[in-house]
């Protein structure tokens, strides 16, 4: 009767350990005793700490106006996921409707031009900061998701997924769409002037090329 006992005891804690195996549990540590047993010692992993920040372009909803490839124009109050390529309607604090954004033509916001682009077959949300008869200048807007690496002998130790804004500027000159940095190096192979020359404009002009207000101003007076 007590082998019986023992048996079902055994079996028990081996399904027990089976089951935390199957949910989760990982090795962390091992103890003299349990190496010489040959069992390790196993403890539940709970560093993972959820999800930083969100995958929207905006912390408020916008109002904005949208039209669709049908040409249907509605002026909608929402939030752009940048992640999942969506609008999203919203009345009040209530999620009304998901748009995908290859649907969608283009939509406005604050009188600025917002469209989904594609480069090189992949797809970007971008908005129109400086446009001319010779070339368009784009910023693209991006929210990447970085995983928590808290596992193994070279993670970062970061116990979070975290949502990541990230945005590049495209010029687009009708033929090819090319990324560059808002750098006098940059400018200089978009533009197709010289160095010294975008820098002697830029200074006599006042005009920043760190400040992201100067931007159209910059562009317009390069694109001369």
């Amino acid at each position: 009767m007590k082998l019986t006992i023992a048996l079902i005891i055994n079996l028990l804690l081996i399904n027990m350990t089976l089951a935390q195996e199957k949910k989760g549990f990982v090795n962390t540590s091992q103890t003299a005793d349990n190496i010489e047993s040959g069992n390790s010692l196993r403890t539940f992993d709970d560093r993972y700490s959820g999800i930083k920040g969100h995958p929207y372009m905006f912390e408020d909803a916008k109002k904005m106006w949208l039209i669709t490839k049908k040409s249907d124009s509605l002026l909608i109050s929402g939030n752009i996921n940048l992640y999942a390529k969506e609008l999203i309607m919203i009345r009040g604090e209530k999620v009304k409707g998901v748009i995908p954004l290859k649907q969608v033509s283009y939509f406005l916001i604050d009188n600025n031009r917002w469209q989904e682009h594609t480069v090189k077959g992949k797809s970007y949300v971008m908005t129109q900061i400086y446009r001319s008869p010779n070339i368009q200048i784009l910023m693209s807007h991006e929210k990447i998701l970085e995983k928590a690496d808290y596992t193994g002998a070279y993670s970062s130790g970061q116990t979070q997924d975290e949502f990541k804004y990230k945005s590049t500027i495209w010029a687009y000159n009708f033929d090819e769409t090319k990324a560059f940095k808002m750098k006098i190096s940059g400018l200089s192979k978009i533009f197709n002037k010289p160095e010294k020359a975008i820098k002697k404009e830029l200074k006599a002009k006042g005009l920043n090329i760190n400040d992201e207000s100067d931007y159209n101003a910059i562009f317009k007076l390069l694109d001369e």
